[in-house]
């Protein structure tokens, strides 16, 4: 997998569903569904210069409780939609439909 931009994940994330929050070594983005924050979050490093290479990239990955490394490369990309995205939480039980 290509390496991603820690800006770019941070563009996909504020545009589905996910809300920024300063603080303590690295900036924390938290996901929110239905007006309420989820135990979902993401954690990126305040170094304007930072890329994800694959060990970061699994490890976010994993924040975001997506199935594959590939997953994440279409959620940067705009591929995968929130909607698609909430769809993906719902199937994998990490949030419920009426939360």
């Amino acid at each position: 997998m290509k390496p991603i931009d820690a800006k770019d994940l941070e563009k996909a994330l504020l545009k589905k569903g996910f809300q920024k929050h300063e603080g303590g070594r690295h900036t924390q983005y938290y996901f929110y569904y239905r007006n309420n924050r989820t135990s979902i979050r993401v954690s990126i490093s305040r170094g304007s210069k930072a890329v994800y290479s694959n060990n970061l990239i699994g490890y976010v990955r994993k924040e975001m409780k997506l199935s594959d490394n590939q997953q994440l490369e279409l959620f940067v990309e705009c591929t995968l939609t929130e909607e698609k995205y909430i769809k993906h939480l719902i199937d994998n039980k990490v949030i419920k439909e009426k939360q």
